[in-house]
């Protein structure tokens, strides 16, 4: 895997497609832009989100992620919480990138939730197609759900 500058200039197509597409990822979660971060992900996109949370494990299309995680994960975040406040694509061959990202803010119960995420994209017909997250997933255990060590993960196990 090679590492580029998102203002790398002699890009190959397909690798320029993949850093502009990781980069409309994360400028519609600054800009809190759903219908341009979902329009980011094919319809049939496989998410698997680290920990062992009600927010973690293997999600299943793009109306799972609308319809079950954005509700249970917004329901706890203050509404000036803020997605992207920073974030650098560190690597990418064409159809993969990594990424990372930070997000700032407080949860609805006054916790702190300042997070830091390891993307890794899988892109496909230019739409991601697989994205493997990576998080504290103490902080959004702690923050997001009172320390409470009995919780209960709602989708199957992350997968690699």
């Amino acid at each position: 895997m090679t590492c580029y500058s998102t203002q790398d200039k002699s890009l190959p197509t397909q690798q320029q497609s993949t850093l502009d597409l990781v980069s409309r990822f994360y400028t519609s979660l600054e800009a809190k832009d759903m219908s341009r971060f979902l329009d980011t992900m094919h319809d049939n996109v496989q998410l698997d989100l680290s920990g062992v949370t009600p927010l973690s494990g293997h999600i299943d299309g793009k109306d799972t992620l609308c319809n079950q995680v954005f509700p249970l994960l917004m329901e706890q975040l203050a509404d000036d919480f803020q997605f992207c406040t920073k974030w650098k694509v560190m690597c990418s061959n064409g159809e993969m990138a990594v990424a990372i990202m930070e997000a700032r803010g407080n949860t609805k119960s006054g916790k702190n939730y300042d997070q830091r995420y390891c993307h890794i994209f899988r892109v496909t017909e230019g739409r991601i197609s697989r994205l493997w997250e990576f998080y504290d997933s103490e902080l959004v255990r702690n923050s997001l759900f009172d320390g409470e060590n009995e919780l209960t993960p709602l989708f199957p196990p992350f997968e690699f």
